[in-house]
């Protein structure tokens, strides 16, 4: 049992009943001034409390830095597949000139491949796209 003061001191109180020599009933009672104890204990509730707080409140901000990760990781995706597309857009007339001038070279070293050169140009000059 417990009891405080109006001065906010805690004694646990420690009663055992017991009979005297003459077997009239007595009872044999201890005070323990724990008052440090209860300040310890109800210091230690408030900081598990503030534990549990920060616990939340850092759980909150990894969720949301686990959000945003993930946008981001989805965003990196979006402008890999972009750059994939403009780099193959950029590529293919690249490609096609290359391989109209790889005859054209060749023409200079090798007379047969004049007719090649001629083709390619003309397949060249009527397409619509580059």
């Amino acid at each position: 049992m417990e009891r405080r003061f109006a001065d906010g001191t805690v004694y646990e109180i420690v009663s055992s009943p017991f009979a005297d020599s003459d077997q009239t009933p007595c009872m044999l009672a201890a005070y323990r001034n724990v008052t440090r104890e209860k300040l310890i204990e109800l210091e230690l509730m408030e900081l598990s409390q503030i534990k549990s707080d920060l616990l939340l409140e850092k759980t909150r901000e990894l969720e949301q830095i686990s959000k945003d990760v993930a946008k981001l990781r989805e965003e990196k995706r979006r402008i890999i597949r972009f750059l994939s597309a403009i780099t193959h857009d950029l590529r293919a007339p690249l490609s096609a000139t290359q391989s109209c001038l790889w005859p054209s070279r060749m023409a200079t070293r090798v007379p047969s491949m004049r007719s090649r050169e001629t083709c390619c140009k003309e397949a060249h000059a009527g397409s619509t796209g580059y």
